[in-house]
């Protein structure tokens, strides 16, 4: 995932920045979101699933305000559906979901937050995890969930 920072910065080209992704490191970078300005007149984001306008009037990025809402005209496309294909290809490594906004203002910070907890990999899009058990000796698998006896690897990095 990619997020493009400090668009309220003086030389802040957030096309400039999918170009260099698409030339450069030669990924499907699909953008998410689009920023509403930039520089000085960086005002907010157009999240482009939920198609709305995100506008803040304070420098603490606190203040949303909707400006539009729109509909596919012949068959509507829930936001969970569309979420779903890019979490997918995110996963796959087909496509890089790419968001934007400012993080000393505060900016598109949330919805960057709800991008990754939509779009990223998490425990349940792993396999089970094996391992051994260090009383036993035996194999083990444990299985991703609250209701799961815990486990994990442990381990230190000392320099003398």
């Amino acid at each position: 995932m990619v997020y493009v920072n400090k668009m309220d910065i003086m030389g802040a080209d957030f096309y400039n920045v999918l170009n260099m992704l698409h030339e450069r490191l030669h990924c499907n970078a699909v953008p998410i979101q689009l920023p509403i300005g930039a520089e000085d007149d960086f005002k907010g984001i157009v999240d482009l699933l939920e198609m709305k306008a995100y506008v803040y009037y304070d420098d603490l990025g606190k203040d949303d305000d909707d400006l539009a809402e729109k509909y596919f005209a012949d068959e509507e496309i829930t936001i969970d559906e569309m979420k779903k294909v890019i979490r997918k290809s995110t996963i796959a490594n087909t496509m890089v979901p790419v968001t934007c906004g400012t993080s000393y203002r505060n900016k598109g910070v949330q919805k960057l937050l709800d991008a990754i907890v939509d779009y990223m990999p998490s425990p349940i899009d792993v396999p089970h995890i094996k391992g051994t058990d260090v009383n036993t000796g035996e194999e083990v698998e444990r299985i991703p969930g609250d209701d799961q006896p815990f486990a994990a690897l442990a381990f230190k990095i000392a320099t003398d």
